[in-house]
């Protein structure tokens, strides 16, 4: 039987950003029409994170780096 994937997967943009990472998602906050208070108090604010569901719908958790690949826990728990 064929492994099943479901969703999307992570990939890089036309620029080579991969998603995800900090500049994608500072790119993405820059376009959202934010003022600049807003904009400032989100991008450091956050920890990425990918959502996994496999067949069985168990849902796991991928934090991610600034680089957008997979780290052990997110920064918050570090501090």
């Amino acid at each position: 039987m064929p492994t099943m994937h479901l969703g999307s997967t992570q990939s890089k943009t036309k620029d080579d950003v991969l998603q995800m990472s900090q500049q994608w998602i500072q790119e993405r906050l820059g376009k959202a029409g934010l003022s600049r208070a807003d904009f400032r108090g989100i991008k450091d604010g956050y920890d990425p994170v990918l959502l996994k569901v496999d067949k069985n719908g168990k849902v796991t958790e991928v934090w991610l780096d600034e680089k957008g690949k997979p780290v052990s826990s997110p920064k918050w728990r570090k501090q």
